[in-house]
């Protein structure tokens, strides 16, 4: 094995970010710059000492421009430091929280994942890398900084020479001395899928005519939803929609946003529209969720999968606790308290919400901008949020009952307090009518007759008495509240 000590220079703009370095595209082909990063990370990680015995590396991105020939250098790099094995999906694919999902399962020592998330591809567009440790998650600062500080006095690179390796074929080759697995990118992640959640009792809604749309968006999630969605699960072709990943995204912005997906948002908001939607972004660890007509917040989907988490296979002894970022808004506290959990608030960036799962603490995560996920892996995972929200498959009639109410609530709410203008009703008011509007949808479902003869479960008498009184007083709260606009109204008119 011939192996090459090449002569560079530093380069000053190698800080990694939250996740990993991203630069444009013509940035990583000037001469050197990714080599030197790439080293840069082997140093740090090697702690310059050689790689503990048969250590495996994970390797793997999301299909974006350059994706192939960086994986080649990559792998050359990788047996010039002294790896004896590395893994790399299928083409030079693995989605971040697939990436997660075989370094954990396998043991490795880290990965690199070579993507830019959600930013743009092609040869204008974006690429980026990071390093994840052995607990699948992204690198801690103290890594990156390291990293950095090493990018900054680097003098030389080492390099095999060796030819390309085939990335389309499955199996075993040799990189020099290295091994290199070509793995199937989506069986061991689509396995750990089947493992949290009851696919028989998902394949048994779709068989009695729920209907779903899963935007891919040419990124990297296409595999693992035509895998699970169309084939475990028995969704008809053509349910994924942009499922074949491009170098480029197809043009697109692979953001999955109700600007950026927008053929995603017409389907779901048009005539005929399926009874799910649902969007992934460039690498699949973002996810976006619709219904008929309407858009769920992230922050809600995590507070929502958060309330009903024990529902899913994998959950069903109970989560340790949930955390999220900063500008992530109050609803999964809300729930926490409501379950008795601890509920913590952290920094933006998902590797903040890694030491938390390592130790136990919090089982579920979420953040502002889109990404939602647990334990079962390290980073965020999209696919496994849409599973989660495809949990009214097997869901006792109480979730179904009081996710009725919920969307009830939220549809009350929202034409009370934004449907109307703020000079005709003051916010206080607005807000006060909101309350007492879902108040009185809660007693009015507390005192409803059943919806079968003889059904067990309706409340007693004293919780029916109270709910008519509950009825009674929102009643008085919300005709007065009208009333008292509407002499307002009456003082504008003079």
């Amino acid at each position: 094995m011939n192996i090459r000590t090449v002569a560079t220079t530093p380069f000053t703009d190698q800080k990694p970010g939250t996740s990993g370095l991203r630069k444009k595209v013509a940035v990583f082909q000037a001469p050197h710059y990714l080599e030197n990063f790439v080293q840069a990370v082997f140093d740090t990680i090697l702690e310059n000492a050689e790689v503990p015995a048969g250590a495996t590396l994970t390797l793997g991105g999301d299909g974006r421009y350059l994706n192939r020939e960086a994986i080649q250098v990559i792998l050359r790099m990788a047996a010039a430091n002294g790896f004896g094995k590395v893994l790399v999906g299928q083409g030079g694919i693995l989605s971040t929280p697939a990436a997660s999902c075989v370094i954990r399962k396998y043991r490795t020592f880290g990965g690199l994942i070579l993507s830019a998330s959600h930013n743009p591809g092609g040869p204008d567009g974006d690429f980026g890398i990071k390093y994840n440790t052995p607990n699948g998650g992204p690198a801690p600062e103290k890594v990156t900084d390291a990293i950095f500080a090493r990018s900054k006095a680097l003098s030389s690179y080492r390099i095999v020479d060796a030819d390309d390796i085939d990335l389309d074929r499955i199996g075993t080759q040799a990189v020099g001395d290295m091994v290199v697995e070509v793995i199937d990118p989506v069986a061991d992640y689509a396995g750990l899928m089947e493992s949290l959640f009851d696919f028989a009792a998902i394949r048994d809604l779709v068989a009695g005519g729920f209907r779903l749309c899963f935007d891919a968006m040419h990124a990297v999630t296409g595999p693992y939803a035509k895998e699970i969605i169309e084939r475990r699960l028995g969704a008809p072709a053509g349910t994924v929609i942009n499922g074949v990943p491009l170098e480029d995204f197809g043009g697109g912005h692979p953001d999955p946003n109700l600007t950026y997906a927008d053929q995603l948002v017409a389907i779901m908001y048009g005539k005929d529209a399926p009874d799910f939607g649902a969007a992934s972004d460039g690498d699949g660890d973002r996810n976006m969720i619709l219904g008929r007509g309407f858009f769920v917040t992230p922050s809600d989907s995590l507070a929502v999968i958060a309330a009903n988490a024990r529902l899913a296979p994998g959950y069903a002894k109970g989560i340790a606790g949930i955390a999220r970022s900063m500008p992530t808004s109050a609803a999964a506290d809300r729930v926490a308290q409501k379950l008795g959990l601890p509920c913590f608030e952290t920094p933006t960036g998902w590797k903040f919400f890694g030491n938390l799962m390592d130790a136990g603490k919090v089982t579920l995560c979420g953040e502002e901008s889109f990404g939602t996920g647990s334990s079962h892996v390290r980073e965020k995972d999209g696919l496994w949020a849409v599973l989660f929200w495809l949990i009214g498959a097997y869901a006792p009639a109480a979730f179904l009952g009081h996710f009725t109410v919920f969307v009830l609530a939220c549809f009350i709410g929202y034409m009370v307090v934004w449907n109307v203008k703020p000079a005709l009703h003051t916010p206080l008011m607005s807000v006060t009518n909101a309350i007492s509007s879902i108040i009185a949808i809660g007693a009015l479902v507390q005192i409803a007759p059943p919806l079968v003869g003889g059904a067990p479960g309706r409340p007693d008498e004293l919780i029916r008495w109270l709910a008519v009184v509950g009825i009674a007083l929102t009643a008085i709260n919300m005709f007065g509240g009208f009333a008292v606009t509407r002499r307002m109204l009456a003082m504008f008119r003079k």
